[in-house]
């Protein structure tokens, strides 16, 4: 989807700098969040796998 979306800004240019840099930021923080939830999935696996 974020690469659907810089082809759409940069190339063909159907997207407003404003569009673009919002759809941008909903991308980095979705992303942020599933990081966040790895870290605590893997932080809880490592626990589990110590029994």
């Amino acid at each position: 989807m974020q690469k659907d979306t810089e082809k759409k800004y940069y190339k063909e240019g159907s997207l407003t700098q404003m569009e673009f840099k919002k759809l941008m930021h909903n991308y980095e923080e979705r992303d942020s969040k599933l990081n966040g939830k790895e870290k605590k999935f893997n932080e809880k696996l490592k626990e589990l796998e110590r029994f």
